[in-house]
């Protein structure tokens, strides 16, 4: 276990338009409490706008949206000064290594694509992950922890190691939940009530959990109830987590991972 002297420094990545606000709100409400310095980052440093249809007080996101609980810690968060002031992951001076925790948060509509997608994040993600390896890092005072939740595991479904040409997930033999199926096809039949097309639907034709398993992962599905789960996987310092509910508990076990590195803060 490395003592750290300072607090841990973690980076919460987020698409311009469209991020779960619960997925990200409520890790960044935990890691403050616990300490940590939190930087947000978007591809080019704009300021990010979460999913608005899961904010509205409307009959939709009261039973589809973030709760009212999540609604309040999200708008906290979003007047913090690190939100307002994002850092651009594409900026050449940018750094992954200078942080000891990253989060992918999901998100359901098309525009999430764009963080999903981003081949500058991918590259971020390839120099990261070695260093959240159990009992073998490359450099021991450079141990990292990694967390993704719902479509942000996608973000390493869809990154691919440059000598293989295996995704990061199938590269590095990752276990990994993500939304499961009959979650994601609950929320879309649910969300036709509201007449939402294929809003729950990211790519058409295509379920969250199976871009996992074509990518290679070996996908964890979970108990099939919204009782809160997360799986780590034995071998690298990953989190992983389904869906909003499973939120909390998702960043308490993040912080739970720092903490077996670094030690208390």
């Amino acid at each position: 276990m490395t003592i750290k002297q300072s607090a841990p420094n973690a980076i919460i990545f987020l698409a311009n338009y469209g991020q779960e606000p619960t997925e990200a709100a409520i890790p960044w409400s935990i890691f403050k409490a616990a300490g940590c310095n939190v930087t947000f980052a978007t591809e080019h440093g704009a300021v990010a706008v979460a999913d608005p249809l899961l904010l509205r007080p409307t009959v939709f996101a009261h039973v589809l949206g973030a709760s009212q609980n999540a609604t309040k810690i999200y708008s906290a968060m979003n007047a913090s000064r690190e939100y307002q002031e994002p850092i651009s992951w594409s900026d050449e001076n940018f750094n992954v290594l200078d942080y000891d925790i990253a989060l992918l948060p999901g998100g359901h509509d098309k525009p999430i694509r764009q963080y999903l997608e981003s081949k500058s994040l991918q590259q971020h993600l390839v120099k990261f992950l070695p260093y959240t390896k159990r009992d073998s890092c490359p450099a021991e005072s450079q141990q990292k922890v990694l967390g993704a939740i719902c479509h942000g595991v996608l973000t390493l479904a869809f990154a691919m190691c440059p000598v293989k040409g295996n995704s990061l997930l199938a590269e590095y033999g990752l276990q990994t939940t993500t939304l499961p199926w009959w979650m994601e096809a609950t929320a879309w039949i649910a969300s036709q009530a509201w007449l939402m097309g294929n809003y729950f639907r990211t790519y058409s034709g295509r379920w969250c959990y199976y871009d996992v398993q074509q990518a290679g992962g070996i996908y964890i599905r979970g108990p099939i109830n919204p009782i809160p789960f997360v799986h780590t996987d034995p071998n690298y310092r990953y989190v992983s987590a389904r869906f909003p509910g499973d939120a909390e508990l998702f960043a308490q076990t993040i912080v739970a991972e720092a903490k077996k590195v670094f030690g208390q803060w």
